[in-house]
């Protein structure tokens, strides 16, 4: 039993490190490239632009959004902002009255019915050559329009991009580690734009062409993923989707260790289902890398995350019962005698553990490189929280994400 989970064990480390080292390979393939993206780039035509913004007790942080917006770097004439008040219970409609004098905002109030219904409501509306969707507590960059307008014309095929997102000003231990995850995310997204397999192109902030988004049905429901599954359903139509890692923005991430675990099984849930539903995509070379490599990578993450927590704590255990075991032979005493010293005999030198040293160091290293792409300039210290906090929380929710898909039980937005 034992030999056959270390060989699982060993094609679990083996495929991730080939993950590590395929991005590594093409990060430095592609370096100049990315280093001198749309530095160069003279915008010939600003197209006109709609900014999808719906909210639902956003009180506290819709102001600083929409102010964020309309203090861009972008002709303001080309800028049309939709603002949908999803039948909040608090005063974000009577702070929105604020700006409904606006001549480039549109306010609307409806009845709660879930984000994708607040979006598609504005899309309704929406005439602007470009659609952006952009959360009620996302702050964006003021070069952020500009540069997704860049790749656009640096990429005309491109139908879909998604921006790079942050975690603005961490405070809380949860979002000093989604801090770190963020960066992360940004360098994992692009190593995906560039071999055309993007996961998901993020409802904080993503640029459509209006008619492509119209034409695919605007947005569904997606078992409350509404951003991961419009970008399974563009690809399947055979359209494409991009990330630009110089559009950036920033949000807040939950703050409390509660907040993260009830997003996160959101998010796992949303995209196990979404997953079930376009199965059809899955090794399909119809789909190129994203249905060849993406989405089996991603079910891979996951089960490779809980067989390591499951064998890690099998293993774990295994050593207590021999060490008690050893305790009843000699003695309880020598645990305490205080007689130990060091000898290079205690260190594990087994395959398995100096492929998971190389893993983990290629892990700080997409880290780093996240850093460097997004230009983050969070502390590194918050790596720490990072591995300590998701070396144990992760598998657990991912494990109980798999759990609610399997019983179809049905998560809440908050």
């Amino acid at each position: 039993m034992d030999s056959f989970l270390q060989i699982v064990l060993y094609v679990f480390i083996f495929f991730s490190l080939y993950v590590q080292v395929f991005f590594l390979v093409t990060f430095f393939e592609k370096r100049r490239k990315l280093k001198i993206a749309n530095n160069n780039v003279v915008i010939l035509h600003y197209p006109t632009i709609g900014i999808i913004v719906p909210c639902w007790d956003e009180e506290k942080t819709i102001v600083s959004s929409i102010e964020s917006i309309l203090s861009v770097d972008y002709p303001i004439d080309k800028l049309k902002i939709y603002i949908v008040d999803d039948g909040s219970k608090d005063n974000t409609w009577q702070i929105l009255q604020t700006f409904i004098d606006h001549p480039q905002i549109k306010v609307y109030h409806k009845e709660n019915g879930g984000k994708y219904t607040a979006m598609n409501f504005a899309l309704e509306y929406v005439d602007t050559e470009l659609v952006i969707s952009v959360d009620a507590d996302t702050v964006l960059e003021k070069n952020a329009l500009v540069e997704m307008v860049k790749f656009f014309q640096e990429n005309p095929n491109v139908s879909a991009v998604g921006g790079t997102i942050l975690i603005g000003n961490p405070k809380a231990i949860s979002q000093k580690a989604q801090s770190i995850e963020y960066q992360m995310f940004s360098y994992n997204k692009k190593m995906l734009g560039l071999m055309g397999g993007v996961l998901v192109a993020p409802g904080a902030f993503s640029v459509y062409k209006t008619k492509i988004l119209k034409k695919v049905g605007g947005w569904q429901h997606g078992h409350l993923l509404e951003d991961l599954e419009l970008t399974f359903r563009i690809q399947q139509h055979g359209y494409t989707v991009d990330h630009c890692h110089t559009a950036v923005a920033y949000t807040k991430g939950p703050e409390t260790f509660k907040k993260l675990w009830k997003q996160r099984i959101r998010w796992g849930t949303g995209f196990l289902h979404n997953t079930k539903k376009y199965k059809n995509m899955i090794f399909n070379k119809k789909f190129g890398n994203f249905g060849m490599f993406t989405i089996p990578m991603s079910l891979f993450a996951y089960l490779a995350l809980v067989f390591v927590f499951f064998y890690s704590w099998y293993r774990i255990i295994l050593m207590l019962i021999e060490k008690i075991q050893s305790a009843q032979i000699v003695g309880w005493s020598h645990l305490f005698s205080g007689e130990f010293s060091w000898n290079w005999f205690f260190i594990d030198t087994k395959t398995a553990s100096f492929l998971s040293i190389i893993l983990f160091g290629s892990i700080i290293m997409a880290i780093l490189l996240g850093r460097k792409l997004s230009g983050a300039k969070e502390s590194l210290f918050y790596i720490l929280w990072y591995f300590l906090i998701y070396s144990f929380t992760q598998p657990l929710w991912i494990i109980r994400s798999i759990y609610s898909t399997i019983v179809s039980k049905k998560e809440t937005w908050r």
